[in-house]
């Protein structure tokens, strides 16, 4: 599932290898409601911002993205200061 679109697709093998990055597993306890949200399809959509147990799984994993994301840079950003200090 691609959890910023709410893209869900089958098989993930049938999409290009570029693409496939961007999509996460979905986790054991959701395959069911996954595997009722394609109903039989290749590949379905999910409202991200709906209520269904799927919505709030893809809504908390792009939280942890924007977190990671956001710690990754203030690390960086002191590492560059530190290095700074210590070049003069």
């Amino acid at each position: 599932m691609d959890t910023r679109s709410g893209h869900i697709v089958r098989d993930i093998e049938a999409l290009e290898p570029e693409l496939r990055e961007r999509y996460t597993p979905v986790p054991f306890h959701l395959r069911h409601a996954a595997r009722d949200k394609l109903a039989g399809h290749d590949e379905a959509t999910v409202d991200v911002n709906g209520r269904s147990a799927l919505a709030r799984w893809a809504r908390n994993m792009e939280a942890r993205s924007a977190n990671k994301k956001a710690k990754r840079d203030a690390r960086r950003k002191v590492a560059n200061r530190s290095r700074q200090r210590n070049r003069s």
